[in-house]
């Protein structure tokens, strides 16, 4: 592996909580290829798993958005059938 790709990696596993490359591929058991190509397998099924929850959430926010509309809509008939009901009490206190 060239110097720049593992360098590039001992920073990234440093961010995620790992020493270095080194670290990662002990904690592998395996070579380093061997352990990268397991974490791309890792990613991808995770990949697929967040692009199979996309459609679920995307159905959720659609639902919460509508049930949004509808409260507020039900909040709007309120108000105004409290103003009716105001200016109907005022008038009867008024004459």
């Amino acid at each position: 592996m060239g110097k720049v790709l593992v360098a590039h990696l001992n920073g990234y596993f440093q961010l995620v909580g790992y020493h270095s490359f080194q670290t990662v591929s002990n904690a592998c058991g395996t070579s380093g290829c061997q352990c990268i190509r397991r974490f791309e397998a890792e990613m991808k099924i995770l990949q697929k798993q967040f692009e199979a929850q996309k459609p679920r959430d995307a159905r959720e926010v659609k639902k919460l958005w509508v049930d949004l509309a509808q409260a507020k809509q039900e909040a709007s008939i309120t108000v105004l059938e409290l103003k009716k009901i105001k200016t109907l009490c005022d008038g009867k206190l008024n004459p």
